[in-house]
């Protein structure tokens, strides 16, 4: 798959599973930051998408959207989330992204949700 990826994911151990998974099925990942990491660095380059963990702390994830939507216009967003009550599930409605996800189903569904992304289409599986 010709993609551009970048991972926003608190844990380090996800973010190489993550990693090492896409790029078994190569994809090409340019980097994988925490969320403050990727605030602190605003990397100089333009991913094709942006995968995000969402955060509990929910003022962070839409700051984070906020300055991709900003700054990063062509680059596609997607959400992968591991909470699943319906006021998270409204919250995730109000945000302008390509792709949610949940942290559960994703292996092979992440690959199907990078490539429907890519192909313009929204991705919404919670």
């Amino acid at each position: 798959m010709n993609v551009s990826v970048l991972i926003v994911e608190e844990s380090e151990n996800y973010q190489n599973i993550i990693k090492a998974f896409l790029q078994r099925n190569k994809v090409n990942v340019l980097a994988a930051y925490t969320h403050k990491e990727f605030i602190d660095l605003k990397p100089g380059f333009i991913p094709d998408i942006v995968i995000i963990s969402f955060s509990t702390n929910l003022s962070f994830t839409r700051y984070i959207i906020s300055f991709l939507q900003t700054f990063y216009k062509t680059t596609k967003i997607a959400l992968l989330v591991s909470v699943y009550d319906l006021v998270t599930i409204q919250e995730l409605e109000t945000l302008k992204v390509d792709g949610v996800l949940r942290k559960a189903d994703e292996s092979f569904e992440l690959l199907t949700m990078l490539e429907q992304v890519m192909a313009g289409k929204k991705y919404l599986n919670y």
